[in-house]
């Protein structure tokens, strides 16, 4: 058959050819959409339906062997949709009643004239379009079945009272049902009392608004009596010709996600309590017991790396213990949890027995995940069947191990830290010692040169008071100096908000400046230790002063973390900036060298770095940047 739509393919049967024929032409004169073939029994007319698709047959009545009626029945028990038309000579009220049961699509008497092929060309006409309209309404409908039958989630059609009025294949296998048996029921009858009342205000909600609800979370239980968690969608929608207010609603199941954002949240949750773990065994059995309770990775344990020993067993669980007895510790003779700490990268294992670098051939763990902790160790969680472990626990346990290598690590920085510090205590009451020791060795005989210096003075007038005066003046500045450096350190006091202008006219006020100029472009203000910044600012300016003379223009100016300290003297060699800040460089011959050490040592107490360069017109610039601005 052609299968074009502008093609109608008729079967005419009738034991007459001459009006066969004549009936063919004349409906081709009709309607050149049709194509005619001809038989002249039931018989041959059933032979040609096998053998080719017809869009409609037409029959006569009164045929020998087998009548029109007959031969209608024959046709509907193989094609029951197929438009058939008795075309008889012969008609009688129970003729009709006979086709009309049988299931004839129209009843036309032959009559004289040519006018009846035009009725019977309208007759055939309007059963093919009308049963193309059909086939293609059921294709649609099919179709429509098919993708409403392929979507994971559960969709449905409830008109307002709760009557499901379409389902999906996905909604009748979660309640083990089927389509059949649950299109037409009510909700009531298919969900427990609490999810139907929810889901029977969420109908009423979306037909009022007439709008999309995105509905609250419902749980559902299924026939196992496993609960479910659904977010529904509703939407107003019409429902064929079906009069009845309907909404189409769509669940996704999304229980999976629930379980694991809850794992994941509680999971977090352990996060803190590792992190205030003060020992490496400490964090080790939080970890083994937030593996276990958390994750359900009920049998795992932990083994930190020891230089003299390998991969220790630190913390087990129970179960682990039951599972696997006595945990081994693992060195680098090709076991399977040495190579995972090596490598850096987890692994999971479905079956360790077939393996070739089982630790113990005899073991009943079957499936194994084990994940590296750093340089710390590794984390085994370990079952007795094979293919335990999913992609989730996969997930979950590499976000607890990464909280575990952290809570590690940060055990190691804290007690290197304690370390250090217990060192710097140790460093500061020699400091302090040796300061007072400084202070009263050194002060106590310098206070007595002093005090005969002036009785000298009264007593005499020579030209070598004046060197001896000096030579005592730099004592006591250079005593004071290394008392700074050792009391003061590397500490600071309370930080506050310290404007760097006023902070810089304060300095200019304590320093011997004599005829020099200070410039200040900033106006930024940071946070600091506002004695020891005075501290820096006030050796900056003096440095300047006493090695450009008082001539010398000190700006003090912004950058884009800190600010600098800069002077227009002869500046500083460039293969000497990296020694200007060693306890006792000076370039001049009075001077101490320590006042720029004493700076360097304020700007590392407040985490600030300093760095000497030259300035714009050739003289010494100071840079100080990783300041906090306020």
């Amino acid at each position: 058959m052609n299968e074009l739509p502008d093609t109608i393919q008729v079967l005419h049967v009738d034991d007459e050819p001459d009006f066969a024929d004549m009936t063919a032409t004349f409906l081709e004169r009709e309607d050149e959409r049709f194509v005619i073939e001809t038989a002249t029994s039931a018989s041959a007319g059933a032979a040609q339906l096998e053998q080719n698709r017809f869009d409609c047959v037409i029959s006569d009545y009164d045929m020998p062997s087998q009548n029109g009626i007959e031969f209608l029945k024959s046709v509907r028990e193989q094609y029951p949709e197929l438009p058939f038309i008795l075309f008889t000579g012969k008609g009688s009220e129970e003729v009709a009643s006979d086709a009309i049961s049988a299931g004839v699509t129209d009843y036309l008497q032959k009559e004289g004239g040519t006018d009846q092929y035009t009725v019977l060309a309208n007759r055939i006409t309007n059963a093919v379009e009308h049963q193309r309209t059909r086939e293609h309404v059921e294709r649609s409908e099919q179709r429509l079945r098919e993708i409403v039958d392929s979507l994971p989630h559960l969709l449905y059609v409830l008109d307002e009272n709760g009557n499901y009025l379409l389902v999906n294949e996905a909604l009748a296998a979660f309640h083990d049902s089927t389509v059949e048996d649950i299109e037409g029921s009510n909700i009531a009858e298919v969900l427990d009392g609490s999810a139907a009342a929810q889901f029977q205000q969420f109908i009423g909600e979306t037909l009022e608004t007439g709008t999309t609800k995105r509905a609250p979370e419902v749980e559902v239980s299924d026939p196992d009596g496993e609960t479910h968690v659904f977010e529904p969608r509703l939407q107003p929608y019409e429902f064929g010709d079906v009069d009845d207010r309907a909404v189409l609603g769509i669940a996704a199941d999304v229980t999976e996600r629930k379980t694991y954002e809850r794992r994941l949240a509680t999971l977090n949750e352990t996060t803190p309590e590792l992190m205030a773990a003060e020992t490496r065994t400490e964090v080790a059995e939080i970890g083994v017991e937030a593996a276990a309770d958390v994750l359900g990775l009920e049998a795992n344990g932990i083994h930190l790396y020891d230089e003299q020993s390998g991969l220790v067993p630190v913390a087990q669980t129970d179960a682990g213990h039951d599972l696997v007895g006595d945990p081994p510790t693992f060195t680098g003779e090709d076991s399977i949890a040495w190579r995972v700490y090596e490598q850096g990268e987890p692994l999971a294992i479905e079956d360790v027995h077939d393996h070739p670098d089982i630790h113990n051939p005899n073991s009943p763990v079957r499936s194994e995940l084990i994940l590296p902790l750093g340089e710390a160790g590794v984390l085994i969680a370990s079952s007795p069947t094979a293919a335990t472990f999913d992609d989730e626990d996969s997930v979950l346990v590499e976000i607890l191990a990464s909280n575990i290598t952290a809570a590690l690590e940060q055990v190691e920085r804290t007690a290197e830290i304690r370390a250090r510090e217990a060192e710097l205590e140790r460093q500061n009451e020699r400091l302090e010692e040796f300061a007072s020791v400084v202070s009263h060795d050194l002060r106590n005989p310098l206070q007595v040169a002093q005090g005969r210096l002036e009785l000298l003075k009264e007593d005499c007038e020579t030209e070598q008071v004046a060197p001896i005066e000096r030579a005592l003046d730099r004592m006591d500045v250079l005593i004071e100096d290394i008392l700074t450096l050792a009391r003061e350190g590397v500490r600071v006091n309370e930080m506050e908000d310290v404007a760097l202008g006023e902070v810089c006219d304060a300095c200019w006020q304590h320093v011997e400046t004599g005829e020099a100029t200070l410039e200040i472009t900033t106006d930024k203000t940071i946070q600091a230790d506002r004695s020891r910044l005075q501290q820096l600012i006030e050796n900056l300016v003096r440095n300047a002063v006493e090695h450009g003379g008082d001539a010398t223009t000190v700006t003090v100016g912004d950058l884009d973390s800190g600010f600098y300290i800069a002077d227009d003297g002869r500046g500083i060699p460039a293969d000497e900036r990296e020694s200007v800040f060693d306890a006792g460089y000076s370039t001049a011959d009075d001077g101490t060298g320590f006042g720029l050490s004493i700076v360097k040592q304020v700007a590392d107490a407040h985490g600030w770095t300093i760095r000497l360069t030259e300035s714009e017109t050739g003289g010494a610039r100071f840079e100080i940047t990783g300041t906090e601005q306020a």
